[in-house]
């Protein structure tokens, strides 16, 4: 591994501005889990051609694996989800660190009954009863996703937290080089905000050679769980 680099100081500046900008400019992901076919065509429907991809399981199980394996802009899930209910998966997203912050929306079944004191114990941000009207659906995920944006702390300046992660104490000047330990925090970083899609279309391109073994080490690590 290479010694040489640019400072840590000098690296936070950089990376904020270029991933803003390919964030900007990515697809965002929903996740949505419902059983009903019917469901998942409406939303995909919903969303066809706009700047959210939507990502279809049918059971709880399936969208913890999902959620594993990248965060998405939002979730949508059925509350009464088959294997693990929505309430079930609303509360592994709050309570997973690489998770927090991402929006849950529940959705609620004509002939299931709800429990808003359940949705309001786990944490969802909303929900939305059966059957609803697409612009419904559209509006309601917009304007979660737009305020979990608005609620990130730095979210503008500091996407990835690095500044926070490479910060010096204060009365010390930056490292003249990115540290192995700094380099692993990178690839965490870069792991636990983007998707697998877009480390292996772009995320290259936020980290010099210095780092790049590290986050393809993280990525098979993390695939193997």
């Amino acid at each position: 591994m290479r010694t040489g680099g640019p400072t840590a100081a000098r690296f936070c500046e950089w990376a904020k501005s270029r991933v803003s900008a390919l964030r900007d400019a990515m697809k965002k992901t929903l996740l949505l889990a419902d059983d009903s076919p019917t469901i998942r065509r409406l939303v995909a429907e919903t969303f066809d051609g706009d700047d959210f991809e939507v990502v279809s399981v049918g059971d709880g199980a399936s969208a913890r694996r999902t959620l594993e394996a990248g965060r998405p802009a939002l979730v949508l899930a059925e509350a009464a989800l088959p294997g693990m209910t929505g309430y079930e998966v609303c509360a592994f997203v709050k309570e997973h660190p690489d998770l927090e912050g991402t929006p849950v929306i529940l959705l609620a079944g004509a002939r299931e009954p709800f429990d808003e004191t359940e949705a309001a114990r786990v944490g969802a941000d909303g929900w939305i009863a059966k059957p609803f009207q697409p612009s419904e659906l559209s509006d309601r995920v917009r304007a979660a996703v737009e305020a979990a944006s608005a609620a990130e702390p730095d979210s503008e300046d500091d996407v990835l937290g690095l500044s926070a992660a490479f910060g010096p104490p204060d009365g010390e000047p930056p490292s003249a080089s990115l540290s192995p330990d700094a380099v692993e925090t990178i690839a965490d970083r870069v792991i636990a905000r983007l998707s697998s899609e877009a480390i292996e279309s772009v995320a290259w391109k936020l980290v010099p050679g210095i780092a790049e073994k590290a986050v393809r080490e993280a990525v098979r690590r993390r695939d193997e769980h």
